[in-house]
């Protein structure tokens, strides 16, 4: 099934005529997306989606009276006092496509609301459809089911207790199976049985038997009354109290939230991270201007370095020359003294000292004309190969450091900056003072729900006695009178009717609970952001609690999951079952955000939105599917709108983003 078109006349919020396109563009894009601040009308769409189809049988109306809901819902602006809905939508039957039109018009009167109820198949108007519409729609969807196709994000809360997956889990098996209605047959069946043995006891002439059961019956009824009073205490109790609480508290929540309660828990984590950062800073600004203090300078003077090692080489090739002209020196002076020492002739004598004068001048005209820089002997510690890998060593570590010195100091501004979104201590604290009070009122109230439903119990078990004394009481009556024997074999043929219902739904339960629990499961799986946390999830067949086994096959207990991955477990209950229904039905979620954490956020986005159904409407607040989150959702998105409420014009208009 796809739902093609919405259109709303001076429904709620929505003054005037609007008309929605939800057909998704592409197989591959089956968000719907809603954006609106609270209050214009995001809720309003997916509750008229519902009443269109199911009129008086919406789910989300919960025992509201329709009458009093359609009042309300008639825009305040409308000139006729009416509103109307049209819903569009195609299906595939017997191999084809059908497509359907529903229509309902409610008008104001005198005597109350009149509806209006129009269906068109194909193109025709189809008046069997139209007045058959509640039967036909349980074959589309039944409004048992709708629920899991249907629902409230800020409602998953609910369902995230121990009790809540408790009851989401036996009213969902019951619905998905259809035992909801084996147990209204059950009951129908009893009710008939009682006006049976209440028609024959009637005939007995036992007048000590009447005035037994007259008693129990009145005792019976004050038990109902009483039941009654409590059940309703109970409704009040939950609804005005425990409800209500809860909802203030996930107020004051979002309030904290948005005035940085979450900065505000993580202060001291942010002061010692801060701290922490200055100190490496700190340090690392040290190491920067030691390494800067060492031979690095030099690399300014790297072009000459080859100039200063061709200078050391001529230096050591002077130094070489000199000594060799000093030995030669030396020599002659020992060759002259020798023959002067021996007398040798004074021709002898000029002739050798001019040769020896010869040879250490074109000795000396060989060495070179050095600079004094060139004969120091401080460049023989010059080595050129050795101080360029040390200063590229050099050069490498004040790079590294210079970066994390950039690192160091982004994260100081993040720090600081976060630090500066810390709130005042005085508004933490009031805050803290009305979330303790909402909690201790939450606590009394969850205290007097608990009480009332002992109560309810006790009483519910009292009448239970009494229905079996009174039913003994009729059967004993019939037992007196002899005539009633046929009776009593009807009677008897309705009970073995009842017990084999019971037996029926049972059976049913036990066969189809697996299916179900190995939905959950993969639901569960894909949207844990532990995978290895999870082995399977159980359903207890009597009394529908379920049980998570871990991967090492101990079991988990629900106080062993964050309250995220308990929300995230309630998606997952609501998603296995929808899977298990084998209804090809859109899905449409209403905040569907809850209070979730930003890594469970991300999984939900990524892996629940684009799979959960071929057609998915999603109802997002200006803080929820934004960001990130928009541009993990982003390639799913088939249609994008905006919902604006106009304060001055009291209405909503819906505008669909290019």
């Amino acid at each position: 099934m796809i739902l093609d078109e919405l259109m709303l006349h001076d429904f709620g919020v929505y003054a005037g005529r609007h008309v929605v396109r939800l057909t998704p563009p592409a197989a591959d894009k089956p968000v719907i997306l809603f954006y609106g601040l609270n209050g214009c009308g995001k809720t309003t769409i997916l509750e008229a989606m519902q009443t269109v189809l199911f009129g008086a049988q919406a789910p989300f109306l919960q025992g509201q009276n329709y009458q009093e809901y359609m009042t309300r819902r008639i825009n305040k602006n409308s000139r006729h006092r009416q509103a109307s809905l049209r819903l569009d939508f195609h299906r595939g039957e017997n191999g084809r496509q059908a497509a359907y039109r529903v229509r309902r018009v409610w008008k104001q009167t005198l005597s109350g609301v009149k509806e209006t109820l129009d269906v068109v198949k194909d193109g025709r108007k189809n008046a069997k459809l139209s007045s058959g519409w509640s039967q036909y729609v349980e074959e589309i969807i039944s409004a048992r089911l709708a629920r899991f196709f249907f629902f409230d994000g800020e409602k998953i809360e609910e369902y995230a207790s121990p009790e809540g997956a408790r009851r989401l889990i036996s009213v969902g098996m019951r619905n998905l199976l259809g035992l909801d209605l084996i147990d209204k047959g059950e009951r129908d069946m009893e009710v008939l049985r009682r006006r049976k043995l209440s028609a024959g006891a009637a005939k007995s002439a036992d007048e000590t038997v009447k005035r037994d059961i007259a008693a129990k019956r009145k005792e019976l009824a004050a038990l109902e009354s009483r039941r009654q009073k409590l059940a309703d205490e109970r409704a009040r109790m939950q609804t005005r109290e425990a409800d209500a609480h809860r909802r203030a508290l996930n107020e004051l929540a979002e309030e904290r939230k948005r005035l940085g309660g979450d900065a505000w828990d993580r202060r001291e984590e942010t002061k010692r991270a801060l701290a922490k950062a200055e100190a490496e800073l700190a340090v690392n600004d040290n190491i920067v201007r030691e390494t800067l203090c060492g031979p690095l300078p030099l690399i300014l003077t790297r072009k000459y370095f080859a100039a200063l090692e061709r200078c050391k080489e001529t230096g050591r090739r002077n130094r070489a020359a000199k000594f060799r002209r000093a030995t030669l020196q030396e020599r002659d002076r020992q060759v002259l003294n020798f023959l002067r020492d021996h007398k040798s002739p004074r021709r002898l004598f000029d002739q050798m000292n001019k040769y020896l004068e010869d040879s250490r001048a074109a000795t000396t005209a060989e060495e070179p004309n050095l600079s004094p820089f060139s004969e120091s002997r401080e460049l023989d510690e010059f080595d050129k190969e050795s101080l360029t890998s040390e200063l590229a060593a050099a050069r490498d570590a004040l790079a590294r450091h210079i970066g994390r010195k950039h690192e160091l100091e982004e994260t100081l501004d993040l720090l600081t900056a976060e630090e500066n979104l810390v709130p005042q201590s005085e508004t933490m604290k009031k805050l803290a003072e009305q979330q303790a009070a909402l909690e201790i009122r939450l606590a009394r109230a969850e205290d007097a729900l608990s009480r009332l439903d002992a109560e309810l119990d006790a009483v519910k078990k009292d009448i239970a006695r009494l229905q079996q004394e009174t039913d003994a009481l009729l059967k004993r009556a019939i037992e007196i009178d002899m005539e009633n024997k046929r009776l009593k074999k009807y009677v008897a043929r309705i009970e073995s009717a009842r017990d084999i219902l019971r037996l029926f739904s049972r059976s049913i339960l036990e066969s189809k609970t697996a299916h179900v629990e190995r939905r959950i499961t993969e639901s569960c799986r894909m949207l844990l952001r532990k995978k290895n946390l999870l082995r399977d999830i159980s359903i207890d067949r009597d009394t529908m609690n379920i049980r998570l086994r871990a991967a090492d096959g101990d079991i988990l207990a629900g106080s062993q999951l964050s309250a995220g991955e308990r929300q995230l477990l309630s998606v997952s209950i609501l998603w296995g079952l929808a899977k298990s229904s084998s209804q090809p039905f859109p899905v449409a979620v209403d905040t569907p955000f809850g209070r979730l954490d930003s890594e469970h956020r991300r999984n939900l986005v990524a892996n629940y939105f684009p799979a959960a159904s071929h057609q998915v409407l999603l109802f997002s607040t200006d803080e929820e599917i934004v960001g990130e989150y928009h541009r993990l959702i982003q390639p799913s998105v088939g249609r994008v709108y905006d919902l604006n409420y106009d304060h001055r014009r009291r209405n909503t208009q819906i505008a669909e983003r290019p």
